[in-house]
């Protein structure tokens, strides 16, 4: 069954610049959240889905707790044969392969602008951590002895790595 003639409601059509080359894609020209996915308003509880759900249930059926996938990478897209359903797991691998994936993560060690160690100080810690306690490096450095343990266990600041020497230097 062709798109133009799926269980959308006639409406949501006229949102939708179609693409003149056979396999180009069909662009949402409606609303847009901020990440550039079309959205719909007045759909029951939810007041908005976004509009490439909406091509991709009306064809493919329900999504059963999976995902609506862009075979085009194109989020403004709701071209059905552009669609297709996957896990989270399909999404994120297609983004890796497709080199398009973002680490979401917040900065970790002392890439995070909160960070109270420096990578000298982790450095020295992890060479030396057999010469003072947790308690002693805790106290020495300003943190919690959960913030030593976890940069020793390397738990913390992983993204530290290296060797580091402090000459002559003793702690107390």
């Amino acid at each position: 069954m062709g798109a133009r003639g799926t269980k959308t409601h006639p409406a949501f059509w006229m949102n939708v610049e179609f693409g003149t080359a056979p396999n180009a894609c069909w662009l949402w020209t409606g609303l847009r959240q901020i990440d550039e996915y079309g959205q719909e308003t007045g759909y029951g509880r939810f007041g908005r889905l976004y509009a490439h759900h909406i091509v991709a249930t009306a064809v493919h059926g329900p999504a059963n707790g999976l995902y609506t996938l862009h075979a085009c990478d194109n989020k403004p897209c709701v071209n059905p044969w552009h669609l297709h359903r996957g896990t989270q797991r399909d999404n994120v691998r297609e983004a890796h392969e497709r080199k398009r994936f973002v680490n979401l993560r917040p900065s970790v060690g002392t890439l995070n602008w909160r960070s109270k160690l420096t990578a000298e100080q982790v450095l020295w810690m992890r060479a030396n951590k057999a010469a003072f306690s947790q308690r002693q490096l805790a106290k020495q450095l300003g943190v919690s002895q959960c913030t030593i343990q976890r940069v020793l266990s390397g738990r913390g600041y992983y993204n530290v790595t290296g060797d580091y020497m402090i000459d002559g230097e003793e702690w107390e």
